[in-house]
């Protein structure tokens, strides 16, 4: 929720890519409604 869903700033801050922060989105079948 700290970056409201923006993926590039949160994958900077993970140390991930934003398409490998995708896939794990897409993986733990993540949502923005929970």
């Amino acid at each position: 929720i700290r970056n409201h869903w923006n993926q590039s700033r949160t994958a900077a801050e993970l140390g991930l890519s934003r398409v490998g922060l995708a896939n794990k989105i897409k993986r733990y079948s993540l949502n923005e409604n929970g």
